[in-house]
Parts: C-alpha cells; sequence; structure tokens
C-alpha cells in the first residue's frame, strides 16, 4: 500500500505549529530580554541555568517519550498522555526556582507565574482539553507588552 503524502496546507500548519510551540516562545523572550537588558556574561548567568534546567529537560523529555511511543507526537495532542508532561515540566521549573531563590536570595516572578499557569492548565486538562501552545503563547505576549 503507497504511503499517503502530507498535503502543502498540513506541511504549512505542522511549522506555524512548530514555531509557536511554547518553549520556542519562551526561548525567543528569554534570549530578547536577555539582550536587551542585560551585559553579556549577566545574560548568560540569567539564562544559561533556564537553559540548563528547564528548556533542555523537556526537549529531551519529549523526544525520547515520543520515540518510546508514550507520547503519539511532540505537541503531546492526547490529554491523558500531556499528565506527565505537566508534572515532568513542574518539577523542572520548581528545581529551577529553588535554584535562583538560594543563588539570588529572591523569586523568579516570571517563572512562578509560569509555575502558576502550568498549574491551572493541569487543572483544565480534567475537564477539557486546553491548549497549552495557546495558553504559554498570550503569556509570552504578555511579557512581551510589558
Amino acid at each position: 500500500m503507497e504511503e499517503k503524502q502530507p498535503s502543502l496546507l498540513h506541511k504549512i500548519s505542522k511549522i506555524i505549529s512548530d514555531f509557536f510551540n511554547p518553549l520556542v516562545s519562551l526561548f525567543i523572550f528569554f534570549v530578547y530580554m536577555s539582550v536587551r537588558n542585560y551585559t553579556l556574561k549577566d545574560s548568560l548567568l540569567y539564562f544559561l541555568p533556564i537553559l540548563l534546567m528547564i528548556i533542555l529537560p523537556v526537549i529531551i523529555w519529549l523526544v525520547w517519550n515520543v520515540k518510546t511511543g508514550r507520547y503519539t507526537n511532540m505537541d503531546v495532542s492526547n490529554r491523558i498522555q500531556r499528565k506527565t508532561l505537566y508534572i515532568f515540566i513542574a518539577v523542572c521549573v520548581v528545581a529551577y526556582l529553588a535554584f535562583h531563590y538560594f543563588k539570588n536570595g529572591s523569586l523568579d516572578f516570571v517563572m512562578l507565574f509560569i509555575l502558576i499557569l502550568l498549574f491551572s492548565m493541569q487543572i483544565s486538562n480534567y475537564f477539557i482539553k486546553s491548549s497549552m501552545h495557546t495558553a504559554f503563547n498570550i503569556f509570552v505576549a504578555a511579557l512581551f507588552l510589558l
């Protein structure tokens, strides 16, 4: 049997979905904020822990779970499969918040609000299939407006 090729519209929608992935949006925001507000050294000191403690582990988690068949796709479209994703992201964010607090003696409020948003998404996920892409991208848009 011949495999059906995805349509042009499907390919374009996949590119848009990948670009507006919450990890990409947050990455763009943190790079922008780092360049705008900090020296290169301060940018690395602020952004590197976020990259190493949150962004990279979540990407590795997603790829590993898709490869092993636990998740059907990188967007984790299945509501049941999302439960473990939310828990993993929350653990990464809490670890970063603890690191940031002990290193700087203050909370990173952006990450604290991301954690609150994540808990809200987890709760709503029990009742409806809420869009993590939409929620996080609206949050990042609000961060850019500030």
